[in-house]
């Protein structure tokens, strides 16, 4: 996503409530009014928060991630799980479907390096579980 410099972005246009009339630039790049975050970690405690993920819920992650992935899911009250990764970071389903739980609630799947993560399989069996499925 593109954001222009100018204009300034202010805090009012952060973080007031989307209104379906503003013709702002902001509003004409995302005009589904989506949340700003300051960091991503504070984005995952409120994307888990919204999907009802606390505690007696595991959230899956894979085996190599940052330590700022932790502190958000152990905020919520989750645990985090790890699962295996290949030796060239690729993440595939079988490794994900071996590491659930029954308390499983979500699983995050990054895409390492800007490689993109084959998420078919992985989409299919998070909807098969009734398990999140959060890209990163």
């Amino acid at each position: 996503m593109y954001v222009a410099a100018d204009p300034i972005l202010t805090r009012v246009e952060l973080f007031s409530p989307y209104i379906q009339e503003d013709n702002s630039l902001l509003k004409q790049q995302i005009p589904y009014g989506a949340p700003y975050y300051a960091r991503g970690r504070i984005a995952l405690w409120a994307a888990l928060n919204s999907m009802d993920v606390g505690a007696q819920c595991d959230v899956l992650i894979p085996s190599f991630i940052c330590d700022s992935v932790l502190g958000p899911i152990e905020a919520v009250g989750a645990l985090p799980r790890f699962y295996a990764t290949g030796p060239s970071l690729e993440i595939d389903a079988e490794r994900i479907r071996s590491s659930l739980t029954p308390n499983t609630a979500a699983v995050i799947v990054p895409h390492y390096y800007g490689a993109p993560t084959a998420l078919d399989e992985i989409r299919r069996l998070c909807d098969e579980r009734e398990i999140w499925l959060i890209e990163d």
